[in-house]
């Protein structure tokens, strides 16, 4: 059991496109349900068949993996987006799940930080995740708890790959310099500041921005 921390009030629509950027770290075929209401306090069975009740509002995913008899329960906190992975152990599912709805799998790429390089030329690193789902323009940034870039964003390229991102996170410098090549490496080089640059490798076969 862990916890993974993105501070952003969220939707149905957003929550779902949380999970769905948590998910490619799992490498078997699975099928993802979720619970289209809130639920206010929800109890989950743990690997250690422990009753976890939930004292917030939250939505509930449950994933089936093909061919396995364990499964894992992933909620979501209403209020700030925050993510409970709970794994079970020769687990069946709930009791209701054929009245859960199944969440399709929407392509998207997944880019992680590699380094940071300023402008004097030094290096440092951070945890940095962007995954981008180009079919529908939603961004979602997952950093480390000191910094407030994460949360889920509309987001466009124009004519000359600059990405913008809604709302603007950064005071009038919204927007990024895209330099990708090859398709599997990019560099964001933020607005008209040039001196500072973000660089990424692609975790996904799908590497559409």
């Amino acid at each position: 059991m862990f916890f993974i921390t993105l501070s952003a009030q969220i939707t149905q629509e957003h929550a779902d496109l949380i999970i769905l950027g948590h998910l490619p770290n799992d490498t078997s075929a699975y099928t993802l349900y979720a619970k289209d209401t809130v639920q206010p306090n929800y109890v989950v069975l743990t690997a250690t068949n422990e009753k976890l009740k939930l004292n917030y509002p939250c939505l509930v995913y449950y994933v089936s993996f093909t061919g396995e008899t364990d499964g894992k329960y992933l909620i979501v906190k209403e209020s700030n987006g925050n993510v409970l992975e709970v794994n079970a152990k020769n687990d069946e599912g709930p009791d209701d799940l054929e009245e859960w709805r199944e969440v399709p799998n929407i392509p998207h790429s997944v880019w992680k930080c590699t380094k940071v390089q300023d402008g004097y030329g030094q290096v440092f690193y951070l945890f940095i995740e962007l995954s981008f789902y180009p079919s529908i323009g939603k961004l979602i940034i997952k950093s480390d708890e000191e910094i407030s870039w994460s949360g889920v964003y509309d987001y466009y390229l124009d004519e000359i790959d600059r990405l913008y991102l809604t709302p603007d996170i950064f005071s009038g410098l919204a927007w990024y310099i895209i330099f990708q090549n090859p398709e599997d490496e990019m560099i964001l080089t933020q607005g008209m500041m040039l001196s500072t640059k973000f660089y990424f490798i692609c975790l996904t076969e799908f590497n559409d921005i």
